[in-house]
C-alpha cells in the first residue's frame, strides 16, 4: 500500500491536490481527500477497486457541506443532493 499525493495546475498554477492510498497492483483504494490550493479539504469520499464507491461529499473552503453523491463502481447511483 502507498499513499499518494497528485496536483493539478492550470497555466503553472495549483487549482487542487488529490490524496489516496493504492494497493499493490497499484489501484486506488480506500479514503481520499481532495485540498484546494490553500490545502482546505473540499472533497472527500471513497475508492474501491479504482473506482469511486460511497458517498463523496463536497465542500466550501470553509469546509461548509455544498454536495453530497453515491457512487457504486464509479457509477452515480443516488442524485447529487445540494446544501445551501
Amino acid at each position: 500500500m502507498a499513499t499518494l499525493t497528485q496536483p493539478y495546475e492550470t497555466q503553472n498554477k495549483l487549482q487542487w491536490t488529490i490524496q489516496y492510498t493504492t494497493d499493490d497492483q497499484n489501484q486506488k483504494q480506500g479514503p481520499f481527500r481532495v485540498y484546494d490550493a490553500d490545502h482546505n479539504v473540499i472533497m472527500t469520499g471513497n475508492y474501491k477497486d479504482n473506482a469511486k464507491h460511497g458517498t463523496t461529499h463536497g465542500y466550501n473552503s470553509s469546509g461548509r457541506l455544498l454536495i453530497s453523491e453515491t457512487h457504486e463502481n464509479n457509477v452515480r447511483t443516488s442524485y447529487k443532493v445540494f446544501y445551501v
